[in-house]
């Protein structure tokens, strides 16, 4: 289709399929009792937890002044000498990891990806999580390389209560409309697996071996 617009374009499609301009069709009316598991009005910290330590991951229950202390004592035990750090504020958790002796490796000096295969682990927050299965959501963005929770051999994420929606439907209608998506949204259920040489299910073999959730919430 040279010379054709994206707009043209889009709009060719709509009305192939007898739509009219709004590129969004609204979203049809579900029953909430079908759809949603968990309750919003639930402990749904508790239940998250639950279903990440069903899926795989290894979840520490922390106050938010033993966050750094929890993060260092995790990294010591893998043997992670060097760091990549993914978060919106991530001054204060670089100064503590230095200090336990933690080699920092900035990504954003290296581009691509492959600065982060050669690093130990990755430090993240996330940009929600969802109590129903046990998920945590990565999007991309200046603070965030989409990266960091998919490349390195441990990933620790830090959850915090305000992050925690009871499903991923509350995580779209949270979304503005005209939002622009950022380029990468991983849900992380889990570490790595694959299962594609005979069937047989390994973990870790293109991504993280182990995902340790810092669910901040104890005090």
């Amino acid at each position: 289709m040279s010379g054709c617009t994206r707009e043209q374009f889009m709009g060719r499609i709509r009305s192939a399929l007898g739509r009219g301009d709004d590129p969004v069709a609204p979203c049809p009316e579900l029953e909430e009792a079908l759809v949603r598991r968990p309750e919003s009005d639930g402990d749904l910290a508790d239940r998250f937890a639950a279903r990440a330590v069903d899926v795989g991951m290894f979840v520490h229950w922390v106050g938010a002044g033993e966050l750094h202390a929890a993060i260092i004592k995790v990294l010591k035990e893998h043997e992670a000498r060097t760091v990549v750090i993914g978060m919106k504020d991530g001054r204060a958790m670089r100064e503590s990891l230095e200090s336990g002796s933690v080699e920092i490796v900035e990504w954003r000096d290296h581009p691509g990806f492959e600065i982060q295969y050669d690093v130990d682990a990755s430090v993240t927050d996330v940009h929600a999580a969802f109590a129903e299965t046990g998920t945590v959501v990565c999007c991309s963005d200046a603070d965030h390389s989409r990266g960091l929770s998919l490349v390195p051999p441990l990933h620790v994420a830090v959850v915090r209560r305000e992050d925690i929606l009871p499903d991923v439907l509350d995580f779209w209608n949270r979304m503005p409309r005209d939002a622009d998506l950022p380029s990468s949204i991983a849900f992380i259920t889990g570490p790595s697996k694959t299962a594609d040489i005979e069937g047989v299910l390994v973990t870790g073999v293109h991504g993280p071996r182990e995902v340790h959730v810092m669910l901040v919430g104890a005090d």
